[in-house]
């Protein structure tokens, strides 16, 4: 039986019962949230759990870096090794959607060797780096926080929430590169609303979070482990984006009114670069004409 809450506060539960939503009414999640404010409450609407209750199809990608995940949390092991070498066969086919429908991940005998190493290797530089030192000292993982905020019911999974210190961790695996000057892009566009929606729920019920960072693992070898956090101006930013996606949120539950895009045209003005570009094209040319004199 899925678990289900009743008051705000930190829980354990199995992942599946908190993507569900375990809360009294439909409640926000940082991605619901995300998705409300970047398109609309419509597309919220459609990909919240208990309302459009659409489900998403898990690829390759994600089931590697949901057992990542795990092995790195020493959470989850619900997964399944699989001896084939790929998934074309009948065989196999068959055994991977029977692993499906148990609620558990299917993979391949190879592919689980070489995830376990990722772990190991990650995890020793891991151990190994002063700012995650917090990550290993006592905690929980995939903590479960509920709380109402302005009469909204709102729910995040905290990966590792030590028991002191105020420094929260979310682990994030990528498939390319993990260098800041890389990665800041999803900082910017992802994970900073993500920060600033975990923390406000922390400091909803009685916590004192000062600071939530993201340890990105590389998928493939040599498994680069980087750190990165919001500075306070990005922070900032993203902060006022979640307080209008909880006022928005809150909007459409009482009115039952989900609007989509806006109906008048949108106009698109010619981008900063574009124009600079356009400048230094015809800069060019003058200076071609006036040597060719």
């Amino acid at each position: 039986m899925a678990v289900k809450i009743e008051n705000p506060g930190i829980y354990d539960m199995p992942a599946a019962d908190y993507h569900a939503d375990p809360c009294p009414e439909p409640s926000l999640s940082s991605g619901i949230a995300k998705l409300l404010v970047r398109r609309s409450p419509r597309h919220a609407r459609h990909a919240h759990p208990r309302l459009g209750g659409v489900t998403r199809t898990a690829t390759e990608a994600m089931d590697a870096g949901s057992i990542l995940h795990g092995l790195l949390l020493g959470e989850g092991g619900d997964y399944v090794a699989v001896d084939a070498d790929d998934w074309r066969s009948k065989a196999a086919k068959e055994q991977r959607s029977a692993i499906r429908e148990q609620g558990k991940i299917p993979v391949l005998a190879d592919e689980m060797e070489a995830l376990h190493e990722a772990a190991g290797i990650a995890e020793a530089e891991m151990m190994d780096r002063p700012d995650l030192r917090a990550f290993f000292s006592p905690g929980r993982s995939e903590a479960v926080l509920t709380w109402q905020d302005s009469g909204v019911w709102c729910r995040a999974m905290v990966d590792r929430l030590p028991s002191e210190g105020g420094i929260w961790f979310d682990l994030k695996t990528t498939a390319t590169s993990g260098a800041p000057e890389d990665y800041q892009r999803t900082m910017i566009r992802d994970h900073a609303f993500q920060a600033a929606f975990y923390l406000r729920g922390g400091r909803a019920l009685g916590m004192r979070p000062k600071e939530m960072r993201f340890v990105v693992v590389e998928r493939h070898p040599p498994y680069g482990v980087c750190v990165m956090a919001c500075a306070p101006s990005l922070l900032a930013m993203a902060e006022a984006e979640v307080e209008r996606a909880i006022r928005a949120w809150g909007d459409c539950l009482r009115s039952d009114h989900w609007p989509g895009y806006l109906t008048q045209t949108a106009y698109v003005e010619a981008p900063a670069w574009m124009m600079v570009a356009e400048d230094e094209r015809e800069l060019r040319e003058e200076i071609m004409k006036e040597n060719a004199l």
